[in-house]
């Protein structure tokens, strides 16, 4: 039987850097986002909202659920930046 330290042990250093990766282009993207909606005086929902609904007109591989999703986490990481 495994320790229950064992199962809560430290990410590895590649789950680390692969962490790191991704929270990198999640601001990256986050930022070029602001930057645009600054751009185009809109707010930043109102940006992603239109660029959604010009990728749902496009054929693509990408599902509704998918997309939702990334709504829905654009929009908390945008409730939370207000914070």
């Amino acid at each position: 039987m495994l320790k229950a330290t064992t199962m809560l042990s430290s990410p590895s250093p590649l789950q680390r850097h692969h962490g790191d990766l991704v929270g990198c282009a999640v601001r990256r993207n986050a930022r070029d986002l602001r930057r645009r909606a600054a751009h185009e005086k809109v707010p930043v929902s109102a940006l992603v909202r239109r660029l959604l609904a010009a990728g749902l007109e496009q054929p693509t591989t990408i599902d509704v659920a998918t997309i939702e999703a990334i709504a829905r986490r654009v929009a908390r990481e945008e409730l939370a930046a207000a914070r």
